[in-house]
């Protein structure tokens, strides 16, 4: 929820017409948003999987012209997926049923195994397939060993070294 509200915070600042519908926004938001979509005003929509359960949300897309599909987080449709969901295994459906001429899978973290599920299920072909790879030179992993009582320390030392620089502590138990 908190991602899909950032990036549509960040779509607006460069002008770009997005919007987002899930759990955080009311009934009454959802229609309008919905109508704002089927009028034209927006060009990106954002939603969960789950949305598609939703009877209301499907007959509104009935009335949409999708021109493309585009799934973050796509190794979820695999059932070989480290985090398989079951409700991502429709969407090959979804697409048909709302003939959506394109669709965009992306994901970082699919095995070949999984990429090769994942294309096979929405009919992409191999030459469509790209590949990466993993090194992103904007990101950087710092591991320190550090006894228990020093963590909390150490992390406040280390932010307040360069405190607007986003940052990712990872923990092993949570108190």
């Amino acid at each position: 929820i908190a991602l899909m509200k950032d990036q549509v915070d960040g779509l607006h600042k460069i002008s770009i017409p997005a919007t987002f519908i899930n759990s955080s926004i009311s009934l009454a938001e959802t229609t309008l948003r919905l109508e704002a979509v089927k009028a034209g005003q927006y060009k990106l929509l954002y939603i969960a999987p789950e949305r598609f359960y939703s009877p209301e949300f499907m007959a509104a897309l009935k009335e949409i012209k999708v021109s493309l599909f585009a799934v973050d987080e796509a190794h979820c449709i695999s059932e070989w997926g480290h985090n398989f969901r079951p409700e991502y295994l429709k969407i090959p459906h979804y697409r048909n049923d709302f003939k959506i001429p394109q669709v965009l899978l992306l994901t970082a973290t699919a095995t070949e195994k999984v990429a090769n599920d994942m294309c096979e299920k929405l009919n992409i072909s191999a030459e469509n397939l790209v590949r990466t790879g993993f090194y992103r030179k904007n990101l950087r992993i710092q591991v320190t060993p550090v006894s228990d009582n020093k963590k909390i320390d150490l992390l406040i030392h280390r932010i307040k070294q360069n405190p607007a620089a986003p940052t990712i502590v990872y923990v092993t138990v949570q108190q």
